[in-house]
């Protein structure tokens, strides 16, 4: 369930993508999703959790679906060269992950 308010709610932040306000967008989507929750007998958001976190963060970017998707893609492939940077829509380089650490 909170997926899908993520998604719906990334998707219209993508159809307003030269006027995106960040702080708004989140805000509308913790409360949003808090609703749907409990119109469906759930529990609020909760930010300890992992994942839910992960989905608050998505929303403080300009594009949370993109940083979605490289986040995602990072985590099953971590030799990915660059990584999406919310907060100047630059690209980032990865961390080395060749050097083994002991």
């Amino acid at each position: 369930m909170v997926t899908l308010c993520f998604i719906i709610a990334a998707e219209k932040t993508f159809a307003m993508r030269n006027n995106v306000d960040v702080k708004r967008n989140y805000y509308n989507f913790v409360r949003n999703t808090n609703e749907t929750l409990t119109k469906c007998r759930l529990g609020y958001l909760y930010a300890a959790n992992p994942y839910e976190n992960f989905l608050m963060m998505c929303m403080m970017c300009q594009d949370p679906l993109l940083t979605f998707s490289d986040i995602w893609e990072y985590s099953y492939n971590p030799n990915k060269k660059c990584i999406h940077n919310c907060s100047d829509d630059e690209m980032l380089p990865c961390p080395d992950t060749s050097e083994e650490t002991e």
